[in-house]
């Protein structure tokens, strides 16, 4: 069991939670478990919202805060799989602070 990330554009027309539309623009999975562990470690504040059976929503006005904690777990990353994980992770979370209107959804199984 891991959790996946995507990066996911809302559109939410008028004021009605049952209107809102998600569309996923992009996805890492997590098939080994490796984001999980690393949540699972963390300390710092985003990263300790997380759990494994649910999904935190964050949006873009969380990415700052998210890639500062993600590029602390990579400069610690042991190994390759690790770092190419986080570094895919990254790469959504610097396109969600991007793009207006988008979310990242870190799903836990």
């Amino acid at each position: 069991m891991g959790m996946d990330a995507s990066l996911v554009h809302v559109e939410n027309p008028g004021t009605s939670p049952r209107r809102r539309r998600l569309t996923v623009l992009d996805s890492v999975f997590d098939d080994n478990g490796i984001v999980k562990e690393l949540c699972e470690r963390a300390t710092s504040p985003t990263l300790l919202r997380t759990t494994p059976w649910s999904t935190l929503r964050l949006t873009s006005n969380d990415m700052p805060q998210l890639i500062l904690e993600l590029d602390a777990l990579r400069t610690t990353a042991d190994d390759s799989a690790t770092r190419d994980v986080l570094d895919a992770v990254l790469a959504l979370a610097h396109r969600c602070s991007d793009l207006p209107g988008s979310e990242l959804h870190l799903e836990g199984d």
